[in-house]
């Protein structure tokens, strides 16, 4: 190693080797906590996202014989968890309660699983814990229940990089979990899982020489992708390419109007990713990095790459939001291992004055953005403020009494924060429903879910539906019917102008004595195009089949004849 490469394992400072890895963890932890803990509310007023997560395991578990897969659009995330709730005798109105605390607690794990992450690949760098704290924040901010296996990734694969550095040290069950890991995460989440596979496993290619793990791990990967194809419940290795391809042909045609937030969203996000993927090739052309360290950051700038197609998928704020996390990582690692120095004894190349002139500028961008009251502020107030620490924290040095400060008042203060956030929800009986769920006797209660979707779905099964075809997109309609769906796009709003002749030959093949025909609920007109209109000859068929309507709390029915 030249002498301008960073140690794999920098001297630490005198802080606790405990008390702040601990400190960053508990940090991403207890925001992500406070982000979610008045989630957990019911009845549930949105069928539409939480029915993603029920749907498709109700038309697999209730599914008509012959029936082809349900599609999915996240990937086994919809499926595996209900179905497997389902076999082991969870009552549907458990069910639904799942539903509802599936995305807060998921999310809050996920973030927690970052910042561990996050922690793997500062010890890789010899980069000390503190200046993984903007990044922790950062994932408590942002990071939700789509990561969680891109997270435990990182994990493994920051130990794989170690084990490649230390030939002698053979770990062969590590390359295994790491490619087990990333096989199951293709199945778990489409887009996740293929960015995981691609900007973790890319890079490991250069280094397969170096260790006969590298091959293992690819071997195993590949081994585990028919496995799981052929073993898991809902899916199997076509269907999972043909619900890949589904998705990717059908994304385009989310159309969205953009204003001026929009693009200065889109601004900052090419900002950042571009100031990351730049700070991880100047570390590599400046040779300031050993081989393990050069394939960690070629990964993550993969990553970063990545994830702003993520974020650009959709013009919406929640998902343009997506691609602001990953590029934090390499950045705070760059700026640690700078201000850290090459012996990383902490006396690096930033000095308090440039730390205090990048503070100014951050200070006066990011309150240039909030007064002028920009909706985007939520977003780009506190990102700047994260990467004002990223720049000014690993410049000085922590203690162990310092960190263990820190630690008491954040545990302190977060559980202060949470308990009133909790007490002003149960006042306004946000937590009513925990005595309703545990006492309901079925799902069709207004305790649990909206009175329009218990309406709809007990019509179902009053008039015997063979099955459930709901031009609303509202998926929790299936956890009322017990019907599946009639057709593989569960929800019909995710297929294409040019699936629209499978839908009619669905519809026509199954012919449910009643549907959902529409509703005021706003995934009726997802995008400002309601469904008859995105449907056109769809729409003729259903008026010319089903003659007879009938309306009740917001929702439509269609009768082949006189209810």
């Amino acid at each position: 190693m030249s002498r301008a490469e960073l140690p794999m394992e920098a001297a630490r400072p005198a802080a606790a080797s405990w008390a702040m890895p601990l400190f960053v963890v508990l940090a991403a932890a207890l925001l992500a906590i406070q982000r979610h803990v008045t989630k957990f509310t019911l009845p549930i007023d949105d069928p539409f996202h939480f029915g993603e997560f029920l749907a498709p395991a109700i038309s697999l578990i209730e599914g008509r014989d012959g029936a082809a897969l349900p599609y999915t659009i996240h990937g086994l995330v919809d499926i595996l968890p209900a179905y497997l709730l389902t076999l082991a005798g969870v009552p549907d109105h458990m069910l639904v309660g799942y539903a509802t605390a599936f995305v807060p607690l998921m999310s809050v794990l996920a973030a927690l699983l970052a910042a561990v992450a996050a922690l793997r690949c500062a010890a890789l760098f010899g980069v000390r814990p503190v200046a993984m704290l903007p990044f922790a924040l950062c994932a408590g901010y942002l990071v939700a229940w789509r990561e969680l296996f891109v997270c435990i990734g990182l994990i493994l694969f920051a130990a794989v990089l170690k084990a490649i550095a230390t030939p002698e040290t053979r770990r062969t069950w590590l390359f295994v979990l790491f490619g087990v890991v990333s096989a199951f995460g293709i199945y778990w989440s489409f887009n996740r899982g293929a960015v995981m596979a691609v900007g973790l496993g890319v890079p490991l290619l250069f280094v397969i020489h170096r260790h006969r793990g590298v091959a293992i791990a690819i071997g195993t990967f590949a081994l585990f992708v028919v496995v799981f194809g052929l073993t898991l419940p809902g899916t199997s290795l076509t269907h999972y390419f043909d619900n890949f391809l589904m998705l990717m042909e059908t994304s385009s045609k989310w159309q969205q109007a953009l204003s001026g937030k929009h693009y200065a969203v889109m601004g900052f996000i090419a900002a950042l990713n571009g100031a990351a993927i730049l700070a991880a090739l100047w570390m590599v052309l400046a040779k300031k990095t050993a081989m393990p360290q050069t394939v960690l950051l070629a990964a993550l700038a993969l990553l970063s790459a990545f994830y702003v197609k993520i974020g650009l998928s959709r013009f919406d704020m929640n998902h343009l939001e997506m691609a602001l996390w990953m590029p934090v990582l390499p950045l705070s690692l760059v700026f640690g291992a700078v201000a850290a120095g090459r012996d990383g004894r902490g006396d690096g190349l930033l000095k308090p004055v440039h730390v205090y002139a990048a503070a100014g500028l951050a200070v006066a961008g990011a309150l240039a953005v909030y007064v002028t009251g920009a909706p985007v502020r939520e977003i780009l107030f506190p990102i700047a403020l994260i990467l004002l620490m990223a720049l000014a924290l690993p410049a000085f040095r922590v203690t162990r009494a310092t960190a263990l400060t820190a630690l008491v008042a954040l545990c302190l203060g977060s559980l202060g924060l949470a308990l009133l956030r909790v007490q002003d929800s149960a006042r306004a009986g946000a937590y009513g429903w925990v005595g309703d769920l545990a006492a309901a006797e079925g799902v069709a209660t207004s305790d649990i879910l909206g009175p329009g979707v218990i309406w709809a779905g007990e019509q179902l099964a009053a008039r015997d539906a063979a099955c459930t075809f709901d031009m609303v997109n509202a998926g929790l309609i299936l956890a009322v019917s017990r019907r599946p769906a009639c057709s593989q796009f569960t929800y019909p709003v995710y297929a294409g102008a040019e699936h629209e002749e499978r839908l009619i030959a669905d519809l026509k093949e199954t012919r449910p004595a009643a549907i959902v025909y529409n509703s005021d609920f706003w995934s009726y007109t997802i995008d400002g195009l309601p469904m008859n209109e995105r449907f056109p000859a769809l729409e003729a068929e259903i008026l010319a089949l089903y003659p007879e309507m009938e309306c009740n709390e917001g929702y439509c029915i269609r009768y082949q004849n006189s209810p």
